[in-house]
């Protein structure tokens, strides 16, 4: 039998504080304006400079604890570089930001960067056609339209990012650090391994209450004159009918369970969400048996026809807030799409263009 998990830490930094988790470590709190309301973001001692990873939102109180915690830290707060995991906004929403203040190089993966200018283009188009695709009420389509799109402070020119690559190692310090590429969250999520300090930054790709939500979004919807697009929908990776460039995201965050599965059971985990945590394998086997349980449910749901919207709310019973509502609906399109490539479901479109799911007989 897999162990418990193990939280080495009593209690949790208030948000804007920091506390060490290893020597030259250092976790920091910071709020956020949502039901989930913080992400945490970890400091290196990188020789006489520091390496911050993650950012946090594009908001005033974020900056001001920034200007504060950069004030304060030893060897006078001289930044050596940025580290992004991947690109949501709680993430990277500061990144330009902490640019133009320290001259720090910023690093991500390609893949992330590129998502940011892409979800600019034609994004209000995308977001009608999600939900009406969806078979959402028309309540839900306005509220989602009407949705100020999240915002990242604006970026360098590309010449400013040193990319990051699977494989890679970045020297921190005196450590070796190697780069190890999640997807399914995001489709190449940026997670830093210590093999000889046992430890793992893990991002969102690993968390240890909650499953982090693996999704295909609104601004992932292909659009017409992409590439798939054959009429009736896009023919991505996996056989997605319905979207782009990461078709099926549930199947490569499975496959990057099995990676993180491989490391050594006595790993200490870093995330950007709740508690660091020590049992990695134990974690891996129950978001794992998690999605089971899901892909059971649909298939039982599925022995009817049913649209995306209606297999998210069988799916999360409970009282969702519209932004709930988006997570919810999103995590069921990855499922449906994900068992529609194994040959478990069906897909296809009613006379009003609605996606519609059934279970292969």
């Amino acid at each position: 039998m897999l162990q418990a998990l193990v939280y080495p830490f009593a209690e949790s930094p208030a948000a804007g504080q920091r506390q060490v988790v290893a020597p030259g470590i250092e976790w920091l709190r910071l709020p956020l304006p949502f039901d989930f309301d913080h992400v945490n973001v970890y400091l290196l001692r990188d020789g006489a400079h520091w390496l911050l990873l993650d950012t946090g939102l594009n908001a005033a109180s974020t900056r001001d604890i920034w200007s504060r915690v950069l004030a304060s830290l030893p060897g006078g707060g001289a930044v050596s570089r940025v580290v992004v995991t991947h690109a949501h906004p709680d993430h990277v929403g500061l990144a330009g930001w902490l640019h133009e203040r320290l001259g720090a190089r910023l690093s991500m993966s390609e893949v992330e960067w590129r998502t940011l200018s892409r979800r600019d283009t034609g994004h209000a188009a995308r977001v009608a056609a999600y939900w009406r695709r969806a078979g959402a009420p028309a309540a839900m389509v306005e509220w989602a339209c009407a949705r100020p799109a999240a915002t990242h402070a604006p970026l360098p020119p590309r010449a400013a990012f040193a990319f990051l690559h699977d494989g890679d190692t970045l020297r921190i310090g005196d450590d070796a650090w190697q780069v190890l590429f999640g997807r399914g969250h995001s489709p190449a999520h940026v997670c830093l391994y210590c093999v000889e300090r046992a430890i793992l930054i893990a991002g969102d790709q690993l968390l240890p209450g909650i499953s982090p939500v693996v999704g295909i979004w609104e601004g992932d919807l292909a659009g017409p004159g992409e590439a798939g697009v054959d009429g009736a929908g896009v023919v991505g990776y996996g056989g997605c009918p319905v979207a782009a460039p990461d078709a099926d995201p549930l199947r490569g965050w499975l496959a990057t369970l099995d990676r993180l599965e491989a490391l050594p059971a006595d790993v200490l985990v870093l995330p950007a969400h709740e508690t660091p945590f020590v049992g990695v394998r134990a974690r891996v086997q129950a978001l794992r048996e998690r999605h089971q349980r899901k892909f059971a449910r649909l298939l039982d749901l599925c022995r009817e026809p049913q649209t995306t919207f209606a297999l998210a709310r069988a799916l999360y019973p409970r009282h969702l807030s519209e932004l709930q509502t988006l997570f919810a609906c999103a995590e069921t399109l990855a499922h449906t799409c994900f068992l529609h490539a194994e040959g478990r479901l069906q897909h296809a479109r009613d006379g009003a263009g609605v996606d519609v799911w059934r279970a292969v007989p």
